[in-house]
């Protein structure tokens, strides 16, 4: 529940760079959760990690947005409209649909 939000308190972190195999692209080179705040009982915010994402697609929505992902993260970058360009997931990308 964001409507909860302290704006004097970080719930992440997301650095996005120019990517280098894509012409139009980003990367993100990170993506962060103040552990406090993953989704589990005790995390006061739910669903962070996917808010920051579609936080990028909003602002990059003309970009495809690349990033690697460690093996244990492939499954929450598919949910959140992320496709696998790598034999094992590593390298993911969302590619926006054209409007």
């Amino acid at each position: 529940n964001f409507s909860k939000l302290d704006s004097n308190k970080i719930l992440g972190l997301v650095e996005v760079l120019p990517d280098g195999c894509k012409k139009d692209g980003i990367f993100i080179d990170y993506i962060l959760k103040i552990p406090e705040n993953l989704k589990t009982s005790a995390g006061k915010f739910g669903k962070v990690g996917s808010a920051m994402l579609d936080s990028l697609k909003q602002l990059y929505k003309d970009k495809t947005i690349s990033l690697y992902s460690l093996q244990d993260a492939v499954d929450f970058y598919l949910k959140n409209g992320f496709k696998e360009v790598s034999k094992y997931g590593e390298r993911m990308e969302y590619i926006p649909k054209k409007q």
